[in-house]
C-alpha cells in the first residue's frame, strides 16, 4: 500500500529542480557552492600570489552573472 504525500517536499518548497555537478538548479537559475580555504600569503612569493589572483580572476570572469557571499567560520545566515 502506497502512502500519499501529506505536503510538498523541502526541494519543492525552496524551488530546487535538480542537483548539478557543483550545486543546485532552481527556477531562477543555477546556484553553485564552493568552499574556499584561505592561503597564508605571507609565506608565498610575489609571483605565486599573482598567479593565484590571476586564476581567481579567470574563474570569476567565466561566470558573468556571479554573486558572491563570503562568510566566516562563526557566521550564520538566518532567515528573518
Amino acid at each position: 500500500m502506497k502512502q500519499q504525500k501529506k505536503g510538498r517536499s523541502v526541494q519543492e518548497l525552496i524551488g530546487i529542480r535538480t542537483f548539478t555537478k557543483y550545486g543546485l538548479m532552481t527556477g531562477r537559475g543555477e546556484l553553485l557552492f564552493f568552499r574556499v580555504a584561505p592561503t597564508n600569503i605571507s609565506v608565498l612569493s610575489h609571483a605565486n600570489i599573482e598567479v593565484k589572483i590571476h586564476h581567481l580572476m579567470m574563474v570569476l570572469s567565466a561566470l558573468p552573472d556571479i554573486e558572491i557571499v563570503c562568510t566566516g567560520l562563526k557566521q550564520r545566515i538566518t532567515a528573518g
